[in-house]
Formats: structure tokens, sequence, C-alpha cells
């Protein structure tokens, strides 16, 4: 290779390497369960089915999910004074506004808690009124989406007639749609803070050890770069308020015709279905549900003292469904409405 391909691979290089937010050396997915809190109903359709439903960020019981990260970028970016460079042309507003001021992409969430047994967990997420459940998972396990649609209404079927180059990059590279593993979210300000000026300080390292070779800097190389990393704390800052749901999270991304819609408080709520994965690192799309990652069922507080009928029937339905390994334990949270 001559000098003149060298020095191409090096300039490259600054915009291609990857960031990675620090500051989550408290938490590792391989590290004990998680746990997803529900109520009856929905219980036995995630048995039943072997299904997770990640509902889209915009109706989130968070106002202020996936914006409050833009509002530490902004300030770090001011801070630093980082500017989008000429080379992006007319086009540097819109990429300024949707790298810095929030994506509309629609994203998914998944959530569960780090903690097995918590009273504001089964009161907000479970509810009180009967009998509620928190679900464990094996967090290093996978998940993906599955398809809602069968034959000529399949998703893999849309993209062939609407967009045959894209069935690769959905079907093949997994490039999108996509799942992540589970994360911890971040609430502590000052953490949230450095992590943005540490996202900012590496997009301005990574221009300037691009312009070094004073060449000509591709608009979509660099708005992949900026918004890949800012994106990284957009789904993982959270307002301090909500630590004591100690959440860790799955994020998704998906459209149509993956997506499905319920009923819920906000009008109608866009999400996706997450399934088991029967052999890792299967496609992030499959056309059939596979058992979930369950390794533990937790039974909420209630007055009844004596639970023994509630946890015979509890491992009747798991065993129906083939859970029939599945633990089953009760709430130690001395609670009575």
């Amino acid at each position: 290779m001559d000098t003149q391909d060298d020095n191409k691979k090096i300039e490259n290089s600054y915009l291609d390497e990857t960031w990675t937010p620090e500051g989550d050396d408290d938490w590792k997915p391989n590290e004990g369960l998680i746990w997803h809190y529900t109520n009856g109903h929905a219980l036995g359709n995630v048995l039943g089915k072997h299904e997770l439903w990640a509902s889209s960020t915009a109706f989130m019981n968070d106002r202020e999910e996936r914006q409050l990260a833009d509002k530490y970028l902004v300030s770090a970016k001011k801070k630093h004074g980082l500017e989008l460079p000429w080379e992006l042309g007319e086009s540097g507003h819109w990429a300024e506004e949707h790298t810095f001021y929030g994506q509309s992409n629609e994203r998914f969430l998944l959530s569960a808690s780090r903690n097995g047994d918590s009273l504001s967990m089964w009161r907000g997420y479970a509810g009180t009124g009967s009998q509620s459940f928190a679900i464990g998972l094996e967090p290093s396990a996978e998940l993906c989406i599955l398809d809602p649609s069968t034959g000529d209404k399949s998703a893999r079927d849309y993209v062939a007639r609407f967009s045959p180059w894209a069935l690769d990059k959905w079907w093949g590279e997994d490039i999108y749609p996509d799942v992540s593993g589970w994360f911890p979210v971040v609430y502590d300000q000052d953490k949230s803070k450095n992590l943005a000026e540490n996202a900012i300080k590496y997009l301005a390292d990574a221009l300037t050890g691009h312009r070094a070779f004073e060449s000509d800097i591709d608009a979509g190389h660099l708005y992949d770069a900026a918004y890949d990393t800012t994106e990284k704390l957009r789904n993982r800052i959270k307002h301090h308020g909500f630590q004591d749901e100690n959440e860790v999270r799955i994020v998704a991304s998906a459209d149509t015709p993956l997506l499905k819609f319920r009923s819920g408080r906000w009008g109608m709520i866009p999400y996706i279905v997450l399934t088991g994965v029967k052999n890792m690192g299967e496609n992030k799309v499959v056309q059939n549900p596979y058992k979930l990652p369950i390794r533990e069922i937790r039974m909420s507080p209630t007055p009844v003292e004596d639970q023994q009928s509630s946890r015979r029937s509890l491992e009747a339905l798991l065993k129906s469904n083939g859970y029939q390994d599945v633990k089953v334990s009760v709430s130690e949270t001395p609670f009575r409405e």
C-alpha cells in the first residue's frame, strides 16, 4: 500500500472508531438476574406466547425520555466550542438539529430493574389490586424482534417488494432493525454531564485528527459518527428522580411493518414484540417465537400468609408453557394494603 493509501486509512479511522460511555463498572450483564415487573394478565401472554413488549420512547412516563441527554450534549458542545465543519454545506443546520437536539427515529424500550423485590416497583409497574409478578431474566441472553405477520404480509416480503436492496441489511448483516443488549441507566447528574462532555471531546478530537490531513470530510460519514456517539447517551441518561427504579434496559429500533399498537393512557402506543433466540447470533428479526430467558418468577407482597395455592397454580402455568425449570419465589416485603 502506498503512502497516500496509508494516510487515507488513518484519516478515516478518526471517524470510524467507536466511542463507548464509561462509568458502568458497577453492573455487568452476567451478575445476577434482572426483573421485569408486570401483572397477571401480562404474565399469561409472556409465558403463553413467549413475548415481551418494547414500547415507543415517546410514550414513557418520563417526559424527558431521550431529551435530557440532548440538554447535556448541547451544554457540553457550547462549552467546548464544537462546530460542525463547513463541508456539510446546506445540510449543516439539519445535521446540527438532528445530532444535538434529538432524533425523531423511532426507538423502543424494554425495561427491567436490578432490584427484584422493590415496593416502589410493585406499586408503580405491577399494581397492588391483585397478585402481580416480577419476571427474573438472564441479562446475558439475547432477544430478537418477532415479525407480527406471516406469508405475503410478512416484514421480509414487504421489504422485498418495496426495497429489495435492503434485504441484506435487514436479514443479512443485521444493520437495521436492531436490538441492543441490556445496559444500565445513568441517573447521577454529574456523571451524566461528564459523559456528555466526554462524547463531545471525542468528536472534537476526531475532527481535529481528520482535518490534519487537509482532505474533504464526507458529510454522511461525519454525521454517522456524530449521531452514533450522541445516540449512546440519548438512550442511557435518565432524570435522577427515577433512580429508585434501578433500571436496566434494552433499546430496539424498527419501523413498519414490524410495529403493533395498543391502547394506553396517552393514546395508541406503538410497540414491537421481542422473543427469545434459539441460536445465539441469529437474525434480529425472526418469524417464530422462542422461549424467553426466564430463570425465576417472584410473586408480589400479599396479606395472605399461605400462598401455596397461588404458587402451585403458577408452577402449573410455567410447566404447561415449557418453563418447568423456572424457580418460583415469594416477595419478602411485608407490605399490606
